[in-house]
């Protein structure tokens, strides 16, 4: 037996010993990270057995939900195995390419791309980015051994695990004919001619890859400046790791060049690895910068080309410790001691937190389906649009009748009796259904609310809320009141208020006594002069005791003259004897402000 673990080559005793430690980190993290992608992307893969129709879902992605499938129907542990496996197959198929291109044996590159926090942090979610670095190095490696059929056709599967797979086919292409391997090119169809065929057949529309396209041109996430992801290199690689990448580029490059005579196919390999890479980065910052193909400017997908950026950026690393001449034992132990030293400098990036945690939203959307669960009407058919409350509930999402994806006008749609959970990202955002949509049908009654302990705002700037309403005959209906503040004395035009101070309180309401009245939203409208180009900020903050756990605020501009305003404050619901409304100003830069007719129209039922 010892003998036989003997003959266990280091490189793969190595990657099963990273695979077996990152599936034990996983398994001890909180439920499965990665945010709402990442559940969804599980849940398809694990419900595409009863409903087949998953496996062409586009939004999904076809080709990683058939992989992922056959581990999601062991549950949450099964993707965790899958996801770990796929990362570590990664590393180990990085070390393998450079393996090529060095005499030393690199073995620190199995541990040196998790040095990546990026990497690292998408090893325990089931996101496509990983299985979408798999393909791609694997086609590499592939391509260097000159496996060039199983190159073109492995690779030509990429863009049905992520849509940016389309672009780096022409890449491969154009890398294939570089070195006139011109029968193979017409191979890198393969995929697209499969999954036409197979779309082509369900849906009668053989067009179907681009007609189901689920990616509108203008994007609803809005755009951002076009260096977005190089100013975040700190987040997802480091401070480092991106120069040290350009250097191993730029030396590959000119041996390329001026050495290889431009024969070289592992070199030329590589290069192909790093074109890809600067694609990528240029693509995603374009489409960023313009805001289109529902870019998000996450900057987790860079971990796709992470992989190619480590076997570039470790040719970099290797060419420069063996210019010192020592044997390989102490280049190892350099090259080792060079990954340590990247991972602990690139982790304070990521605050240090190397066992995963769920966010803040998913925090409390799974709060609320806890609550949910212990509630009598717990059979009824939900309507929810995040798809964390049908994880966190353990809803089946092939039920129609126990739930379903709301989409917009909801409360057409949704019938007596039913239930639906109301967010403000999903609901907001992707259901196009805005709080005041749903508050305002007297038919939906609300029935529980949650919003995150600690200040914090979801996609399109509003407040993180939870709400989960029961769809009922008929409601109270809204009323309407106007209230002037106290000290006011008139509403007369010609009262004013003047202060210049940092903060001014304009009002403080114990929230047991608005809720008495049953207040649940207000609206502040005012006129106000302050000088051009000047500007404060209009406050309402949530206090409970000494911590200010939720506020709502905005910035209030000046031209020089008198102008209206108003905004609508949503009141969340109370969590302790001690919370209590602040409505101020705070004025910054202490200038000159003058404050007329104010007045609060309160809304409830």
């Amino acid at each position: 037996m010892i003998r036989w673990l003997k003959n266990i080559p280091f490189d793969v005793v190595l990657t099963i010993s990273v695979f077996f430690v990152l599936l034990c980190i996983s398994i001890v993290s909180e439920d499965l990270h990665g945010g709402s992608d990442s559940i969804n992307h599980y849940l398809i893969a694990k419900y595409s057995w009863s409903n087949p129709s998953f496996f062409l879902d586009h939004w999904g992605k076809p080709f990683y939900t058939l992989v992922a499938s056959f581990f999601a129907q062991f549950g949450v542990i099964g993707i965790k195995v899958f996801t770990t496996l796929v990362v570590s197959l990664s590393a180990f198929y990085s070390y393998r390419i450079l393996k090529e291109l060095v005499s030393v044996k690199p073995y620190f590159l199995i541990l040196f791309l998790f040095s990546f926090s990026i990497y690292y942090e998408l090893s325990f979610t089931s996101l496509t980015e990983p299985f979408f670095s798999l393909v791609l190095i694997f086609s590499g490696f592939l391509f260097i051994k000159k496996k060039w059929f199983w190159s073109a056709v492995i690779i030509s599967f990429l863009p049905f695990v992520r849509s940016e797979g389309f672009i780096l086919l022409l890449v491969w292409a154009m890398a294939l004919m570089w070195f006139r391997q011109y029968k193979y090119v017409g191979f890198l169809l393969t995929g697209i001619l499969l999954y036409s065929v197979i779309g082509g057949l369900y849906y009668g529309d053989f067009y179907w890859i681009y007609t189901k396209y689920p990616y509108p041109e203008n994007s609803i996430y809005g755009n951002g400046e076009f260096w977005h992801f190089a100013n975040k290199f700190s987040e997802w690689s480091g401070t480092v790791l991106p120069y040290v990448f350009l250097g191993g580029f730029f030396y590959m490059l000119y041996r390329f060049l001026f050495i290889s005579k431009r024969k070289d196919i592992p070199e030329g390999g590589v290069l192909l690895l790093a074109g890809c890479v600067l694609i990528f980065f240029f693509g995603h910052s374009y489409v960023w910068y313009k805001g289109s193909s529902a870019s998000l400017g996450l900057v987790r997908v860079m971990a796709c080309v992470v992989p190619c950026m480590a076997v570039v950026a470790g040719y970099g690393i290797v060419s420069i410790v063996q210019l010192v001449k020592v044997n390989q034992l102490y280049i190892h132990i350099i090259l080792f001691g060079i990954t340590t030293g990247l991972f602990y400098h690139n982790f304070q990036y990521f605050d240090d937190q190397y066992i995963s945690k769920i966010g803040k939203e998913e925090r409390v959307i799974k709060e609320m389906a806890n609550w949910y669960k212990n509630q009598s009407f717990k059979d009824k058919k939900v309507y929810a649009y995040d798809p964390n409350f049908p994880f966190f509930s353990a809803l089946s999402i092939y039920d129609k009748n126990k739930y379903e994806y709301p989409g917009r006008k909801i409360t057409e749609k949704i019938q007596e009796g039913e239930v639906l959970v109301w967010d403000s990202h999903f609901g907001a955002n992707e259901g196009k259904t805005l709080f005041e949509d749903v508050f305002k049908d007297s038919t939906l009654t609300p029935l529980n609310w949650e919003y995150c302990n600690t200040p914090h705002r979801t996609l399109g700037g509003f407040p993180y809320d939870v709400i989960v309403f029961e769809k009922v005959q008929e409601g109270d209906p809204l009323s309407i009141d106007t209230v002037l503040f106290e000290y006011y004395d008139t509403i007369d035009s010609e009262f004013q208020c003047y202060f210049n101070d940092e903060y001014s309180e304009i009002l403080q309401e114990d929230i047991r006594l608005v809720r008495e009245k049953n207040i649940e939203k207000w609206n502040v409208m005012f006129t106000y002069k302050i000088p051009s180009s000047k500007s404060f900020v209009l406050v309402m903050a949530y206090t409970d005791g000494e911590m200010n756990p939720r506020y709502e605020s905005k910035v209030i501009e000046g031209t020089g003259d008198w102008n209206i305003e108003d905004m609508t404050f949503t009141l969340p619901p109370q969590k302790s004897d001690s919370t209590y409304i602040s409505l101020y100003y705070w004025n910054k830069d202490t200038i000159d402000v003058r404050i007329q007719d104010v007045s609060i129209i309160s809304i409830g039922r």
